[in-house]
């Protein structure tokens, strides 16, 4: 019974980072880069759908992308900055597993975006393609960040070694190719 409830914690805490933590991270990275750019921010929206809006009038190209990229990369800056304060404990590491996780799926999806809003067919909506819109040149940057960006989560994820560290959790030991022999 106790391993039970210790399972629904760890799906319960899953489900809040991915629900309402990654969201308002993902949101506040371009609330924060708008406001230290000197954009104002006039909307902040977590529900129903997580969304911000700025006043980006003023803005240059240049500042404009950093608005649009920087809710891929804050909860990536969250999540180290989170280990280092709080340390290396199993729920620091398992939110920072799912922050990571779902930032890897974020990338890959703003590296889809890209190809796609090149074949004409935009995923509306998408901060990729806002920024595509705003300018069109900059594809190959944000395909080398996104390929640099996927390649960075997987080997973070890889080396956190989230299944070992929950198996540790719930008191079972990995078998490696020792033990079966």
């Amino acid at each position: 019974m106790k391993d039970f409830i210790k399972f629904l914690f760890i799906l319960f805490l899953g489900l809040l980072t991915a629900v309402i933590i990654y969201p308002f991270l993902h949101e506040a990275g371009h609330s924060i880069a708008a406001v230290l750019l000197g954009a104002e921010v006039l909307e902040f929206d977590l529900f129903p759908i997580p969304s911000t809006l700025c006043n980006l009038v003023n803005m240059n190209t240049v500042e404009k992308m950093a608005i649009g990229l920087n809710g891929l990369f804050f909860p990536i800056f969250f999540s180290a900055a989170m280990l280092k304060m709080v340390g290396n404990s199993f729920w620091s590491q398992y939110i920072s597993f799912v922050l990571n996780g779902i930032s890897l799926l974020a990338s890959i999806i703003s590296f889809i975006s890209v190809i796609l809003f090149y074949f004409g067919k935009p995923i509306e909506n998408e901060d990729v393609t806002q920024i595509l819109h705003i300018s069109p040149n900059s594809g190959m940057i944000i395909l080398c960040l996104t390929v640099f960006l996927t390649i960075y989560l997987i080997i973070k994820i890889m080396f956190s070694k989230p299944i070992q560290r929950c198996l540790a959790y719930f008191g079972m030991k990995n078998k490696t190719k020792s033990d079966t022999a």
